[in-house]
């Protein structure tokens, strides 16, 4: 459910473009790159949250060129089950680049899977907000709703979901179940 690709590209493009720098700016630059690409890779994860750890602690990177290395190990330690740690580093991502919507996303499917619904429910809507035609978090938005038993909102956004992917299989599956249990 998560799209780390876009992030993870956008990173990999800022972090090539940064000037040559100090030897420990290197390493930093180093670490920020095998970070990135073995999220991308989804191997080794442990090690890509060490990378990733490095190169946030060098203090080498700020703002949004720091954004993505949070992204990136908080999606790293989320497939990993380290859901609270996760959360924190998408906030942290988040903190240093607030339009990163993916973030949110994230952050808001982590929130979901822990139990924290309500939580879940505010991410998805802020990035609803942004970009009304987001499938994700609309999709996300509407399980969190239905969890919540506000099948009549859950309802809304499986509807517009199906709109944005008509063909999608899950959502008329979704849909009908809804419909039924309305009856």
């Amino acid at each position: 459910m998560h799209r780390p690709l876009v992030v993870l590209v956008a990173a990999l493009l800022v972090l090539v473009s940064l000037p040559l720098a100090p030897a420990g700016a290197q390493t930093a630059m180093q670490d920020a790159r095998r970070c990135v690409e073995l999220v991308n890779a989804r191997s080794d994860l442990e090690r890509a949250v060490e990378h990733c750890s490095r190169a946030i602690a060098s203090r080498a990177f700020k703002g949004v060129n720091l954004a993505p290395l949070y992204y990136n190990r908080g999606w790293a330690r989320d497939e990993l089950g380290q859901r609270e740690a996760a959360i924190e580093d998408y906030s942290s991502a988040i903190a240093n680049q607030t339009d990163l919507l993916q973030a949110y996303v994230a952050r808001g499917y982590a929130h979901m899977v822990g139990g924290a619904l309500e939580a879940a429910v505010e991410d998805f809507s802020l990035v609803l907000r942004v970009d009304p035609e987001d499938f994700v978090a609309r999709f996300n938005r509407g399980l969190a709703y239905e969890r919540l038993d506000r099948r009549d909102l859950a309802a809304a956004d499986f509807r517009k979901a199906a709109e944005l992917q008509p063909d999608n299989p899950r959502l008329r599956l979704i849909l009908e179940q809804l419909e039924w249990q309305a009856q």
